[in-house]
């Protein structure tokens, strides 16, 4: 996929537009599509309000002909506007037909039916925040720990990975353990595989982009302000930028990166780059993109287009930015990495959304674009790897409301509780406030509720069913948990 050893790096814009050949469809561009858009109908009706229907064709070739016929022309002029406006009516009779035909998929009516059941379930108990008291909050998943103890300059929380779940790296010469704080995440009934892990610590970034290629990881669901993040020790120490919205419209808010940010100047190699084994991929990066210092971003990839990085044996070059062009949208990063002597490259896609702090509530349509984002790639074969401070709160909530929200879809059995369980099994300290469950579950419920609404997939009496039960849950989410 991502080239041989001869010319791994020739293909590699090729590589780029087949990956990403669908990112306009999956990265939902249009509103309507994911926010309350019409539901798509039974039959072409696109082609008809187009124009390219064979009704306007005839009738136009109708009027041509006639231009060269002086004998009967009006008797020939007044049969082809009878036949264009028969062929109007039949497709205007065949539109609104269409559009009362639902393509139902009786899996995803079921899985819809089951989850709203559930959740009215849960309210049975007094709401969210109380099912979650009652039912969830004590449970804990005891299990050895061991590799995290010897470690614990590699871990920003109290709360280590468990021995069993943990992600290991292959010690080399310059790095003796295996240690990282990540953890593996898996589901019996779930393809997708995960991996949680915390944002990496200054001396760690080797050995996250070494998770990252070793463990064949494509898309990086990113929760962190690469321009300054309060909640990452590290960042509060350097100038933060920030994001200005575009004086052309107001209201559409576009995200543009702070000048503050822009690197002009390409930096010279370090002594340690002198002495890098590079491989003609690796020149070519070097003489056609810009070298730019870590010191000079709060990230661990560079922020510009164009720019490259030396991480300890890894050429990290970002080749593409996607900025936001509407609101609550994430920065969408392409990233081609090449580790040292090597000459076959991988690109992994990084999405990350700036804006949502720990220590509040964001908009649910945030949560939504990523999680479209993370399927927009059908290629991928690696787990999905997703990250905030520490790996345990946001990074959860959006892994819960990626599986749970799969399977109704797909119309397949699912157990919340059991699901939450497995994710404390496998991440310990996963989900330290009430707040996160709760909104994960109302996520869960928008999604459903605006996937279902878009495909046009379930009848109208589920669709309102689900839509009074959004609403319900848009209560059980106050603007951030105390707990």
């Amino acid at each position: 996929m991502f080239g041989g050893k001869k010319g791994g790096r020739s293909n590699s814009k090729k590589t780029v537009k087949k990956q990403y050949a669908l990112k306009k469809k999956d990265t939902l561009e249009d509103d309507d599509d994911l926010f309350g858009g019409n539901s798509p109908t039974h039959g072409g009706a696109s082609s008809h309000e187009s124009g390219a229907g064979s009704g306007p064709v005839r009738k136009r070739n109708s009027h041509k002909l006639l231009s060269h016929d002086s004998k009967g022309g009006s008797k020939k002029k007044k049969e082809a506007s009878q036949m264009g406006n028969v062929a109007k009516n039949s497709r205007n009779s065949g539109s609104r037909k269409s559009k009362k035909v639902l393509r139902v998929d009786p899996n995803m009516c079921a899985g819809v039916k089951r989850f709203e059941e559930t959740i009215r379930g849960m309210l049975s108990y007094g709401g969210l925040p109380a099912y979650y008291e009652q039912r969830l909050k004590t449970y804990t998943a005891p299990s050895p720990t061991t590799a995290a103890d010897s470690n614990p300059t590699k871990n920003r929380a109290a709360v280590t990975c468990y021995d069993h779940s943990r992600v290991k790296l292959v010690p080399t010469e310059t790095r003796k353990s295996d240690y990282i704080n990540a953890s593996h995440i898996s589901f019996a009934n779930v393809n997708r595989k995960y991996i949680l892990a915390q944002y990496p610590l200054p001396d760690a970034l080797e050995d996250f982009w070494t998770m990252i290629f070793d463990n064949e990881v494509e898309t990086v669901l990113s929760v962190f302000n690469p321009f300054g993040d309060p909640e990452i020790k590290e960042f509060q120490d350097k100038p933060t930028g920030s994001y200005k919205r575009s004086s052309k419209s107001e209201k559409r808010s576009v995200m543009q990166q702070s000048s503050v940010n822009q690197i002009s100047e390409c930096r010279p190699l370090s002594i340690r780059e002198t002495k890098f084994n590079m491989t003609q991929s690796h020149r070519e990066i070097a003489m056609t993109s810009k070298r730019c210092a870590l010191a000079d971003s709060t990230a661990y990839f560079p922020l510009k287009e164009g720019q490259f990085v030396t991480i300890g044996r890894f050429f990290v070059h970002t080749r593409k930015v996607e900025m936001p062009e509407k609101p609550f949208r994430p920065f969408i990063y392409t990233i081609e990495v090449l580790p040292e002597g090597c000459s076959e490259c991988k690109f992994v896609r990084i999405i990350n959304y700036p804006h949502w702090k720990s220590n509040g509530k964001p908009n649910v349509k945030v949560l939504l674009y990523m999680l479209r984002a993370i399927g927009a790639d059908p290629l991928q074969k690696g787990p999905i790897l997703m990250h905030c401070d520490n790996g345990l709160n946001r990074s959860a909530l959006l892994l819960l409301t990626d599986v749970i929200s799969s399977l109704c879809l797909e119309g397949k059995p699912f157990d919340i509780d059991e699901t939450f369980r497995q994710i404390r099994q496998q991440r310990g300290g996963a989900f330290q406030a009430t707040f996160y469950f709760t909104f994960a579950i109302y996520t869960i419920a928008s999604y459903v509720y605006l996937r279902c609404k878009s495909r046009g997939a379930v009848n109208n009496e589920t669709l309102q069913i689900m839509k009074t039960l959004v609403r319900d849950l848009m209560k059980q989410c106050p603007s951030r948990e105390t707990s």
